[in-house]
Parts: C-alpha cells; sequence; structure tokens
C-alpha cells in the first residue's frame, strides 16, 4: 500500500474556494473511483490557508496510473490557480509497519488489508469476535493501550 499525505498552502483566503472546485468539478469522486484506490479524503484544518488530502492506493502502479488521468490534469490546473505550495509525504506501507505499531491494531488493520485487497469474505474465530469489533479509538489512541489490556 502507499499512502500519500498532501498539504496544500493555498493563496490568502481561497481554500473554500479552491475546496469547492474540487467538488463541483467532481475531482475527489473521480479519484475515489479509481482502479486501487483506497482512500481520498480531504481534511480541512484549524489553520487558514491548509488543506490537506489524504490518499492510500493499492500499489505503485494505481498511484502512477492516477497520475495520467483527466481529473489529475483538472487538479493540476486547479492549484496553479488557488495554491501556493503543495508539500507531499508519500510511505510505502508494509504488513511489518503496521504490525510494529501495536498488536492490536496490527490484527485489525491486517484484516482491513485483506478484505480490501482479497474481496474476499473473511471468518473470524469466535474467540476473536470481540476483539474485531471496529470501534472508535480514543483520539487515535489505541483502545487496548488505553485499557492497559
Amino acid at each position: 500500500m502507499i499512502k500519500v499525505e498532501v498539504k496544500y498552502i493555498l493563496k490568502p483566503n481561497q481554500r473554500e474556494n479552491f475546496y469547492n472546485a474540487i467538488i463541483s468539478q467532481g475531482i475527489d469522486v473521480a479519484a475515489k473511483n479509481e482502479e486501487g484506490n483506497v482512500k481520498y479524503d480531504f481534511d480541512i484544518p484549524d489553520e487558514k490557508d491548509i488543506l490537506y488530502l489524504h490518499e492510500l492506493w493499492k500499489d505503485e502502479a494505481a498511484l502512477t496510473a492516477h497520475g495520467t488521468m483527466p481529473h489529475y490534469k483538472a487538479l493540476a490546473e486547479l492549484k496553479a490557480k488557488y495554491v501556493t505550495q503543495t508539500l507531499i509525504d508519500k510511505e510505502i506501507i508494509t504488513d511489518k509497519k503496521i504490525r510494529s505499531k501495536c498488536n492490536y491494531c496490527g490484527f485489525l488493520l491486517l484484516i482491513l488489508l485483506y478484505l480490501i485487497i482479497s474481496s474476499a469474505p473473511l471468518q473470524l474465530h469466535s474467540r476473536h469476535s470481540r476483539q474485531a469489533s471496529l470501534r472508535p479509538a480514543s483520539d487515535g489512541i489505541c483502545p487496548k493501550l488505553l485499557s492497559g489490556k
């Protein structure tokens, strides 16, 4: 999996115009519908004139294909109009990286990756059914770490 974090630094007071143009042109929907896309979500922080884009791609081939799409080129045109700087952080996510964070969260993420990649149903043993329930973590912290178990 390839994780891409994009930080757009926008011209003064242009964040709303940039974001609305992306949505009205369907750029976000087109990217989400691409083969190999797992996540393509915008985040509007409290910081003025900043917009984040969080992307997750199945593999490098999917990400490369994304760069050839018409909506990718349309986004580049919008960036020329509204954005002063684009910062990109790209990371390859492996099973090992996922497991190293937390065994509990790593287990859940491996199940999720399996389901996304294979699109096959996965049956959990009954002893894992409670552990595998997806519930929100407090402040992004692993629930197992919070409970001390």
